[in-house]
């Protein structure tokens, strides 16, 4: 394999996942240059500051081919140190009354400390500075084409499996909360991807509540694919649905996944204002069609 021509390795490597990259990158130099431009092709990164800043970096240096970001979003309690060893989402036993050998406290000890100062330096983030980051990142990937926008928790209230989020996790000893919205960071992206032409695929995998992000200042003219996971009507009218979807003018392909919400909301789908508009698929909800007015309208149901 070591005389196996370039083209070869290349679509060899294509049908591998990302730990079979890094795995047979280190295994020979033949290889080494293939598996990771294949890995950089879709680079994921934990929203941290850390790793942001540690992301930033690595692209600056590279700069990579890569075509599809994908961005975890995770939140964190803040509590004391008895709070924190009996937390539900504590990762290892540090209960009082479990932790009792010197070497296990002291462990537990450690580890407090780096959450305290984890806690103590996500806090000191602020909106521009975080848009300033994500700035930096879209704008050292030039062939980027796909942004996924993620919770750090599946949909089984389990942690998705991530290397620096495991690794975090192992340091601070205490998983994200397996609740929360993901409105934020998608504001922060929705601020900025209207300066990034080549940007078509927008995924968002967590729950969303539009009325959280308020109104967006300038279209996103090149997303043609939208695909919303868990979009919360609690709160939010037609028209802000509307509203919103009216800042995909290119938007070809739509995917809406409702969360149920009381009360009950219609939204005349003859009236999204996306005229190119091919492809519509929406879970979650009960669809009539209103005779006389000759327009189908959605209802959000239990």
């Amino acid at each position: 394999m070591e005389r196996m021509p370039y083209e070869i390795i290349h679509e060899f490597v294509s049908y591998l996942d990302s730990r079979s990259l890094l795995n047979l990158a280190l295994t020979s130099s033949h290889f080494n240059h293939a598996c990771l431009s294949e890995a950089s092709r879709h680079l994921c990164v934990l929203n941290t500051l850390s790793a942001l800043s540690g992301l930033t970096h690595h692209i600056k240096q590279t700069t990579p081919l890569t075509r599809a970001l994908t961005v975890y979003h995770g939140e964190w309690p803040k509590c004391d140190y008895k709070e924190w060893q009996l937390h539900p989402l504590q990762v290892y036993e540090a209960h009082p009354f479990v932790s009792q050998s010197p070497s296990k406290k002291e462990n537990a000890l450690q580890a407090f400390r780096h959450y305290r100062h984890f806690v103590a330096v996500e806090g000191s983030r602020s909106r521009h500075g975080d848009i300033r980051r994500l700035n930096q990142i879209l704008s050292s990937l030039p062939q980027l084409e796909q942004i996924t926008i993620s919770h750090a928790c599946s949909h089984a209230r389990k942690p998705k499996k991530n290397a620096q989020l495991t690794r975090l996790c192992q340091q601070i000893w205490l998983f994200p909360g397996r609740r929360g919205s993901v409105d934020r960071l998608v504001g922060d992206f929705l601020t900025i991807l209207p300066n990034y032409a080549r940007i078509q695929d927008l995924k968002i995998e967590g729950e969303l509540r539009l009325e959280s992000i308020g109104p967006l200042h300038a279209a996103l003219r090149s997303v043609t694919r939208l695909d919303i996971g868990s979009l919360s009507m609690a709160n939010t009218t037609a028209t802000t649905f509307n509203v919103f979807l009216s800042s995909f003018p290119a938007l070809q392909n739509l995917h809406v996944n409702f969360s149920r919400c009381d009360p009950p909301t219609l939204i005349p789908l003859d009236r999204v204002p996306c005229p190119e508009l091919r492809s519509v698929s929406l879970a979650n909800i009960y669809s009539v069609v209103r005779q006389g007015f000759g327009r189908t309208e959605a209802r959000i149901s239990d």
